[in-house]
């Protein structure tokens, strides 16, 4: 079609250029004397001719070129409007994701906490979860050194040290603190040993969040060995008791941070819509747990 409009105007420009040329080269014969002779007046014809014919040529060529460069807009345009409606139509199956998952959740009747005392609720209600928190948490146990499930065999249990970090008001953290980072208050991995704190960063340009731990000025860093000598895990807890599916990072066996402060030991990175996928935000809160393997 593109071309039939292109061969249209083309015919059409050459029409109207031999009219003009005609017209043009009628009246300049009138205006010769009359004992001027032929062949002059064929010389003169030809090189006015010559001259009118060049500048519609180059004013034929410039429109067309301006027509060309509107094609290619146009087709640009249309690229731009196809990535713009594939973007649309991925978030569009995300949220139908989302709200399928959400159903699901619903009629299962998973449910791990109801609206605090100020809310107008009961405060929280008792699960297996929040048990395990108010049992392990600040203490050593003993943990799977390494991953298991999908027919993996079962891992050896060795003693680690847990510690669960309540992250209150993340979504508000996200989008209306200055940098979206938050870090909790320094705690020691076992007695006389090593200190820690975990941050939470929430990236709102990027759409991800970055949960780390980062290593803390101790009172006994000049008596330990450095670099820090345990391996560590990162998790964020899925507040469920109906098969829960943490969120975990790598077991980091190369642990580099230094005594300095402020110096990243693990860390881990996932995107905003991981945590709708599952009960990871309860209640506007999430709950990171680092694992210190202390042998």
């Amino acid at each position: 079609m593109i071309i039939a409009a292109v061969v249209g105007f083309t015919i059409g420009l050459l029409l109207k250029t031999a009219t003009v040329v005609a017209q043009q080269n009628v009246s300049f014969l009138n205006g010769l004397p009359e004992n001027f002779t032929s062949d002059g007046a064929i010389d003169v014809q030809y090189t006015s001719c010559k001259v009118i014919t060049d500048r519609i040529v180059a004013t034929a060529e410039g429109k067309f070129s301006r027509f060309c460069h509107g094609i290619c807009n146009i087709n640009e345009t249309n690229v731009r409007l196809h990535r713009i409606e594939t973007l649309l139509t991925a978030d569009a199956e995300n949220i139908k994701q989302r709200l399928f998952h959400i159903e699901r959740v619903l009629l299962s009747g998973q449910i791990i906490s109801k609206p605090a005392v100020g809310d107008g609720g009961a405060g929280p209600v008792d699960t297996k979860r929040l048990r395990e928190i108010g049992t392990y948490n600040g203490t050593v146990s003993t943990a799977e050194d390494g991953p298991t499930g999908n027919g993996r065999p079962r891992a050896p249990t060795i003693a680690a040290f847990v510690y669960y970090w309540r992250v209150d008001a993340f979504w508000r953290l996200s989008f209306g603190a200055a940098n979206g980072l938050v870090r909790s208050p320094p705690f020691y991995v076992s007695p006389r040993s090593y200190r820690i704190s975990l941050s939470v960063h929430s990236d709102v340009v990027a759409r991800t969040v970055r949960v780390a731990a980062v290593s803390a000025a101790g009172e006994y860093d000049a008596q330990l060995r450095w670099p820090f000598a345990h391996r560590l895990r990162l998790s964020v807890l899925d507040q469920t008791d109906f098969e829960p599916e943490d969120i975990v990072s790598r077991i980091w066996d190369d642990v580099r941070c230094a005594a300095t402060a402020e110096t990243v030991c693990a860390s881990m990175e996932f995107r905003h819509d991981v945590l709708t996928y599952r009960r990871y935000a309860v209640g506007d809160a999430i709950v990171v747990k680092l694992t210190v393997f202390l042998q």
